[in-house]
């Protein structure tokens, strides 16, 4: 499907579960660089210093405990030093979120167990982030806590919960990111960033 996107058009992979498995293992991370490439990295286009990270190492890292490690120790260097660069915002993506709606929720299988949600929230605040766009779920959802808002997208092809098939774009005005989904039928034929519209489709 990627081979066939205009090749102008950057992408930027993260790896979910049905990538690297519910409890990643050094098989399966290894796997996932030969097919795909690095399961977490950044990246910089225009304003936005974006972090992909391998959540699925935060979820479950007993199965590669020394990858989940050098992934923590990668983020905390990455952050202190994209936090240097005030002309960028940091911007978080992963696949399983943090939490669904709420940060003290209730541990289950689309979100972030205790205490590593709260480990890695409190360093993603502390270094600034404010944006933590993730997936998993299969339906639309959004959070916050304290600055930072975390927004959950649905599935492209397997929704759940009686939402629909979409896709979400996010506009970038200054620091603050404007974010619309889309579901298929819904699809404008053009998108003003300076004007979004909104959709008619049920969130």
């Amino acid at each position: 499907m990627l081979q066939k996107l205009d090749p102008s058009i950057p992408v930027y992979n993260v790896a979910g579960n049905h990538d690297v498995g519910n409890v990643p293992t050094p098989e399966t991370v290894a796997a996932f660089h030969t097919a795909i490439g690095r399961d977490y990295y950044a990246f910089s286009q225009g304003d936005i210093f974006g972090i992909m990270l391998d959540s699925n190492l935060i979820r479950a890292p007993q199965g590669d405990p020394d990858a989940a490690r050098q992934q923590e120790v990668w983020l905390e260097k990455t952050l202190a030093s994209a936090k240097s660069n005030s002309n960028q915002q940091v911007v978080i993506f992963q696949h399983i979120p943090y939490f669904i709606q709420d940060p003290n929720e209730a541990e289950g299988y689309f979100n972030i167990p205790q205490p590593a949600r709260r480990k890695y929230l409190d360093v993603l605040e502390q270094a600034g982030v404010t944006y933590v766009f993730a997936g998993h779920y299969h339906r639309n959802a959004m959070g916050v806590d304290g600055p930072l808002t975390e927004v959950v997208t649905g599935a492209v092809g397997m929704p759940l919960g009686g939402s629909l098939s979409g896709f979400r774009i996010v506009t970038v005005e200054g620091r603050k990111l404007n974010s619309i989904w889309y579901c298929f039928g819904g699809i404008p034929n053009q998108v003003d960033p300076r004007k979004p519209s909104s959709t008619p489709c049920p969130q």
